[in-house]
């Protein structure tokens, strides 16, 4: 809950906002904006499209890593939302952890600087 609450106290155009917490004794509740578009992997688009999106994702991922210290921890297509104007927004953090924690997958790998270097120099 507390990457939630960093989530709402930093926007940013490229992660979804969680809206509203409800605190229960067993488990909590996160209302998260609703976001109109379609799954990333479920697309099929072009090279410069591809890009433009990988571009979006890693800015967001960029955001995440050094304003927030998170690493989101399931970074997939699956887990990028396309809205109907093309911005991509990362989505499901339920395996969000402090950047100094241990993380499944391969982000705490991924050069974010780097990967948005090259995207932006295939465009």
């Amino acid at each position: 809950l507390r990457i939630m609450r960093l989530l709402a106290e930093h926007p940013f155009a490229g992660l979804r906002r969680p809206l509203q917490v409800f605190y229960g004794e067993i488990t909590s509740i996160v209302i998260c904006e609703w976001i109109e578009g379609k799954d990333w992997k479920s697309l099929q688009i072009g090279v410069e499209e591809n890009v433009w999106i990988m571009m979006q994702v890693a800015d967001a991922l960029e955001h995440l890593h050094s304003t927030l210290g998170l690493n989101h921890g399931d970074v997939h297509g699956g887990n990028v939302i396309i809205d109907r104007r093309g911005r991509a927004h990362l989505v499901d953090f339920g395996h969000s952890q402090a950047r100094s924690c241990a993380c499944r997958g391969a982000e705490p790998h991924l050069d974010v600087k780097k990967l948005a270097e090259t995207a932006r120099k295939l465009i």
